[in-house]
């Protein structure tokens, strides 16, 4: 009788591992891929529309952004993969282990960064909402964080 007629008897850590494994590797290889298919459709889109300059350089910032991703892949893969979470009870020092509450001052940072991009070509009259909405954020952040 085999472990494959039972089972039960079938061992699947040594697959998970092997499973994990893979997938970290086949992430960094597809972005990585990917930035390596941008750089070449951003040289061949510029020297087909005739030097044009926005085309160029969002094909040219995708293939950043990509290489940045797969370059965290990378480096998470050389630590070892992702951890899992920590709960404060596996903690050694729940003194140190700072987990904030829900808040939403960074949902109204993100709203100030809106504002303040949206000001650059619409005007400066949504710039100055923005610039509070941040400063609101952060100081309400620092003071959460202060709290504890």
């Amino acid at each position: 009788m085999s472990n494959l007629d039972d089972p039960d008897a079938v061992d699947t850590t040594e697959d998970t591992v092997v499973e994990d494994a893979v997938e970290s590797t086949v992430g960094y290889r597809i972005f990585l891929a990917l930035s390596a298919f941008f750089v070449v459709l951003t040289l061949v889109y510029w020297f087909t529309s005739d030097y044009e300059w926005a085309g160029s350089v969002l094909l040219a910032l995708s293939a950043g952004l990509s290489a940045l991703t797969g370059g965290f892949l990378v480096l998470v893969d050389r630590r070892g993969g992702l951890r899992e979470e920590l709960d404060v009870e596996d903690y050694e020092d729940r003194d140190l282990l700072f987990l904030p509450h829900a808040s939403l001052r960074p949902f109204w940072i993100g709203c100030g960064i809106v504002l303040v991009a949206a000001g650059l070509p619409l005007g400066a009259w949504l710039m100055l909402p923005g610039a509070v909405l941040i400063g609101v954020g952060v100081v309400g952040l620092v003071e959460e964080g202060r709290r504890r």
